[in-house]
């Protein structure tokens, strides 16, 4: 069992791509939820219905949430992963998150298999840091320029506390070992900046031989390689 949650900063890209394919590429027991109060973007990018999804989840959770129930409002993506789809209108999600996020943390916190959680920005007026709580990781997404450097500094601020990752979109103009320096020390994962294959992934395409073979799907499976096995060895310790 892993919790990660997907948060980008200022001018950052991705969010939502690179948790629908961390997702995918946990295999069976991936599901990615997206719990940005600023509205869903998976529906409209896979051609899927919005119900079932958070809006259903919200009024059937009134007495009580279960696995089951929360089984019942996932639909089955083209990648292999579940998810918990958000609507696209800002007010319903906000709505429908306000009442789900504790109940939704619990629930997590016992299932089996790697739960990605989109939070969209690091923002705390948006409640992602209440989200980050529960989780075992929190990636930090950002643009390796001056700017996106900045930004990834306060939000580790932000996430004082909290196992915080930084994930860097492509190695130019700074490369990991700059940005960690940078940052005062440190891992920095990179993932390939890779735009057309990032397209197709975050449209939850299954992963057919091309997309399992592009830089970008590799770098991702990496990252969720060092992910899922640094949250396995700190639960044994």
């Amino acid at each position: 069992m892993t919790i990660i949650a997907v948060g980008g900063v200022k001018h950052a890209p991705g969010a939502t791509t690179l948790a629908v394919t961390l997702a995918g590429l946990a295999g069976d027991g991936g599901l990615v939820v997206e719990a940005d109060p600023q509205g869903g973007d998976i529906a409209a990018r896979s051609g899927l219905p919005l119900d079932p999804g958070l809006l259903t989840l919200a009024a059937a959770a009134r007495r009580g949430l279960t696995p089951q129930l929360l089984d019942a409002h996932t639909q089955r993506l083209a990648n292999g992963a579940t998810a918990l789809l958000a609507p696209s209108s800002p007010n319903h999600a906000h709505a429908a998150l306000a009442g789900l996020r504790a109940p939704l943390a619990s629930l997590f916190a016992t299932r089996a298999g790697v739960t990605v959680i989109d939070v969209g920005r690091w923002d705390p007026r948006s409640g992602a840091l209440e989200a980050a709580l529960n989780v075992d990781v929190a990636l930090v997404l950002f643009r390796p320029t001056v700017g996106g450097v900045e930004h990834a500094r306060t939000r580790l601020e932000l996430l004082s506390g909290i196992r915080a990752v930084l994930v860097a979109v492509g190695d130019h103009p700074y490369g990991a070992s700059e940005i960690s320096v940078a940052l005062g020390g440190g891992a920095v994962h990179v993932i390939a900046d890779d735009q057309r294959a990032a397209e197709i992934a975050g449209s939850a395409a299954p992963f057919d031989r091309w997309l399992r073979r592009t830089a970008y799907i590799r770098s991702v499976a990496a990252l969720l390689d060092a992910l899922t096995t640094t949250s396995a060895a700190e639960r044994a310790s």
